[in-house]
């Protein structure tokens, strides 16, 4: 089976070999997810821990971490954020205060044609390498997950960006939740692993418009393998179309984390 639960590699960011207007095209969209992982991690700060707001935590100047990322030097930008936050003891301060930053500096650096496509491109994939070293380095301080608090996180069928879900998924984890994630998988491999594993929660990221008789048929199927499954719709797809949860039969639909978060609670808890 192809499935490849927590694959975070940068690969599929390598420039495609595509015309001008189609790079630019999906350099933007990518740009776009940049920002709304931002906001994710920025609006959990705020809401859910707000001593993040005290400006007492440590974090790596964004102006260091992002000429590290441009610069090509990825093992100096790895070092930046493990040496700021290995003592922690949380991934939060980590993804608050120097990875989103640095990926709103990206944008607005996009934004202002500071720099090319290939370079946010490479950076997206370094940022990705850099929450992998962190989760690695951080692993025994998450808490034991509580019972039946079990999910999948997986991109819509098609999607190829996954920083806004990785995050999503490492954020649920220090909340307590046994996630697993399946990225770039078909129809038929996503419905598979959740029979397999009977996931009480099936969340479903995408951040570009979709059909919704092909999401709904997606939802039939997986309600179908495993019957008293949950599904929660979430990413830049809940902005672009709105109503899509109803719509296409999803048991809620969500871009705010905090939401998001108290939903799948919900499903799990009865409450």
């Amino acid at each position: 089976m192809n499935d490849r639960l927590l694959d975070i590699s940068g690969s599929q960011y390598a420039a495609p070999d595509r015309g001008t207007s189609d790079v630019r095209a999906e350099a933007r969209h990518e740009v776009a997810l940049l920002r709304l992982a931002d906001q994710v991690v920025h609006k959990l700060a705020v809401r859910m821990h707000p001593e993040a707001r005290s400006g007492t935590t440590r974090a790596v100047p964004t102006d260091d971490l992002v000429h590290c990322l441009l610069a090509g030097d990825e093992q100096a930008a790895c070092d930046l954020v493990l040496q700021a936050h290995r003592g922690d003891g949380s991934l939060r301060n980590a993804y608050f205060r120097s990875l989103a930053p640095a990926l709103c500096q990206l944008g607005e650096m996009w934004d202002s044609d500071e720099v090319s496509f290939v370079q946010v491109s490479l950076s997206a994939g370094w940022i990705l390498s850099i929450m992998r070293a962190l989760r690695r380095d951080m692993w025994v301080r998450l808490p034991t997950p509580r019972p039946g608090h079990l999910a999948l996180f997986a991109n819509d069928p098609g999607e190829g960006h996954v920083i806004g879900v990785t995050m999503a998924a490492d954020l649920f984890r220090e909340q307590g939740w046994q996630v697993d994630m399946c990225t770039w998988a078909v129809t038929d491999q996503l419905v598979e692993l959740a029979r397999r594993s009977a996931y009480p929660v099936v969340a479903l990221s995408a951040g570009r418009p979709i059909e919704p008789e092909r999401l709904s048929g997606l939802i039939i199927a997986l309600r179908r393998a495993t019957p008293d499954v949950r599904v929660l719709i979430s990413g830049r797809v809940v902005d672009l179309m709105p109503g899509i949860g109803p719509l296409v039969g999803a048991d809620a639909a969500e871009t705010d984390f905090d939401r998001a978060l108290a939903c799948c609670e919900a499903f799990v808890t009865g409450r």
